[in-house]
């Protein structure tokens, strides 16, 4: 039987959706969770254009979650292409390896397209003594290498892109409030921290900060607010459309329809971006919002669900992206390239009958 809570404050803090993807170096995978229940109450989500992807190993066939590429590079690691070419030396001549993670994926994905790839880590170049306090500082990657059987240093792994976390989400105050009285959002949930590209090192000190102004302010709300409840209809039809989705019908399974979700969104709104690919991307989210799931166990109801809400947080993303006419941060659109003075603001979007409404408005949605 279902557990009903009632609440006077809430505080969603159910993280992004790095589960949008083929790949993601998140161990923890989420779905989007946050921006669902938000959506259908008409919250504005901003920012969902800018996803943070990032660069994580494949060594054989065996793709490894792990934080990311940067202390590899910072350690002094080298990117090269088939070609042998340390090709990074064009994209950033200065810089090569420790541009910004968004232009380091951008560059790979980029090489790749024009037919350079696979990508390679070469560890070669790092000094013997830089090796050894890498090994003991940053013991988890070179842990997991060495368990697929890979001989770090000296044996180059390839470079696969991944999701990182979403940049988008809901539009809150200082204090992580929504436009909704009593309902805050704090950590991925929620936009306006971190701008187009996350600086390295920043998310868990955001947690810290706003989820403990966010709880304080929910905590204060609640006391003046004083006991609720639930609606029944509304429990009523919740439990409906989870035991709609119990019937078995004849379309995909769960784990087949959240498989193709995540292939739409590599294709039509990963790295590289067109107007073509995100209208198809569009395209493809409405029609496989239609599906129709075949699910035989409460699990499978479950990952239905989170599937619904991938399908959502994509169309959010390829709606905002396309809307975007330009490259900034973590967003690149291949036919944009240039960053532009004049889209120094966000892109809105807030539920409007059974579509959306889009609006432009200046940094900090004020």
């Amino acid at each position: 039987d279902p557990v009903v809570l009632a609440a006077s404050a809430v505080v969603l803090a159910a993280g992004s959706a790095t589960r949008l993807y083929p790949y993601t170096s998140a161990n923890y995978q989420t779905t989007g969770d946050a921006y669902a229940l938000a959506w259908p109450l008409g919250l504005p989500l901003a920012n969902m254009e800018f996803n943070e992807f990032t660069l994580i190993p494949k060594v054989g066939k065996a793709v490894i979650a792990t934080p990311g590429v940067s202390a590899l590079m910072a350690a002094g690691s080298h990117l090269v292409n088939a070609q042998g070419e340390r090709f990074m030396l064009r994209y950033d001549p200065q810089r090569a390896e420790m541009t910004t993670r968004a232009r380091l994926v951008q560059a790979v994905v980029l090489e790749s397209l024009a037919g350079r790839g696979p990508i390679w880590n070469d560890s070669m170049a790092i000094p013997h003594e830089v090796r050894e306090r890498f090994s003991r500082e940053d013991w988890e990657i070179v842990d997991k290498l060495r368990s697929a059987n890979l001989c770090w240093p000296e044996e180059r792994f390839e470079w696969v892109p991944a999701m990182h976390r979403c940049l988008g989400g809901l539009v809150v105050g200082a204090d992580g409030a929504t436009e909704l009285a009593g309902l805050y959002a704090v950590g991925e949930a929620a936009t306006g921290v971190h701008g187009a590209n996350r600086l390295s090192g920043n998310a868990l000190s955001e947690c810290l900060v706003f989820g403990t102004r966010a709880g304080r302010a929910a905590a204060l709300w609640a006391m003046g607010a004083g006991p609720t409840d639930v609606p029944p209809d509304e429990v009523a039809a919740f439990e409906a459309e989870v035991q709609g989705l119990l019937v078995e019908g004849e379309g995909p399974t769960p784990a087949e329809w959240q498989q193709a979700v995540r292939q739409t969104a590599w294709e039509g709104i990963g790295v590289v971006r067109t107007a073509a690919g995100l209208h198809k991307a569009i395209e493809t989210f409405a029609t496989l919002a239609e599906e129709r799931p075949r699910c035989a166990s409460r699990q499978d109801v479950i990952q239905a669900l989170e599937t619904r809400h991938l399908i959502l947080t994509g169309s959010l993303v390829a709606q905002a992206a396309l809307l975007r006419t330009e490259s900034r941060g973590q967003h690149l659109r291949q036919d944009y390239p240039a960053r532009l003075p004049e889209w120094q603001k966000w892109v809105v979007l807030r539920r409007e009958g059974q579509g959306l409404r889009a609006t432009l408005e200046p940094v900090g949605g004020a």
